[in-house]
């Protein structure tokens, strides 16, 4: 943290923590950082407690990009964050959704991360963003959702959606540009798309194939300008066991 610190002090602009790899004793970053000229951060297996991630000292930062992290902390917060990209496996909350209030994103990049999926909050000038469930994600289901709070399955996802706002779709309805990638079994898409979100701006739009054909109709009646979707459909195993993966792709009429 004296580094860090000394770091601020010298006004950088650009400022990258990269630790050792380790998981036993992780390097802990537990103070809000204070810059008047910050507009980068890049953090790499750094443990990030709550007070780490309320970016509101640092009104010039425009770019945040974690990897491999612990990001155990309620919310990510920055009035002025333009690129938000977390990657290769950061764990974050497993008994609730952390929160990312970021008004002024522009692109968000959401992959491969442990624990639950991420709440975002509006983005209403989000131009890209990509966001991939994959093995990591905790929201998978035993049960269809049922209203009433009846599954006795504990680990289902159902206990911790939020049932009355969504999760994921309400805050990416102003994208351009946007894919959706998960495993066949995780449901916060299919969960999501109940609410109708409508994607009022979207252009281009890749999936994979988590989707129903039900889900498949409801984002096209709700995407009024779509000019591109991208269906990227896995096929067979080689025998390499490498997984074959086509692409469909889908042109609107005007």
């Amino acid at each position: 943290m004296r580094l860090i610190e000394y770091a601020l002090k010298c006004q950088v602009k650009d400022l990258l923590v990269r630790a050792v790899q380790t998981e036993v004793y992780p390097l802990t970053f537990d103070a809000p950082l204070i810059s008047q000229h910050l507009k980068t951060i890049e953090l790499e297996r750094v443990n990030l407690e709550c007070s780490a991630l309320d970016f509101s000292g640092c009104p010039a930062l425009e770019g945040l990009k974690m990897t491999h992290c612990w990001a155990y902390a309620h919310k990510i917060s920055s009035e002025s964050l333009k690129y938000l990209c977390i990657t290769g496996f950061c764990s974050v909350l497993d008994d609730s959704h952390m929160r990312i209030s970021t008004p002024a994103l522009v692109s968000l990049q959401l992959d491969g991360f442990h624990g639950l999926t991420p709440y975002l909050e509006n983005m209403p000038f989000l131009v890209t963003a990509y966001v991939r469930l994959g093995k990591g994600c905790f929201d998978f289901t035993f049960c269809n959702l049922n209203m009433e709070g009846d599954c006795d399955v504990p680990c289902c996802g159902c206990h911790t959606y939020l049932v009355d706002e969504g999760v994921l779709l309400s805050g990416l309805t102003h994208a351009v540009n946007l894919e959706l990638i998960a495993e066949p079994e995780k449901i916060i898409y299919n969960w999501d798309l109940k609410w109708h979100p409508i994607f009022g701006n979207l252009k281009t739009l890749l999936l994979n194939e988590w989707f129903t054909a039900i889900d498949l109709v409801c984002i096209l009646q709700h995407s009024p300008v779509l000019e591109m979707l991208t269906l990227q459909l896995e096929t067979h195993w080689n025998n390499r066991s490498t997984r074959n993966s086509k692409r469909i792709i889908c042109v609107r009429a005007p």
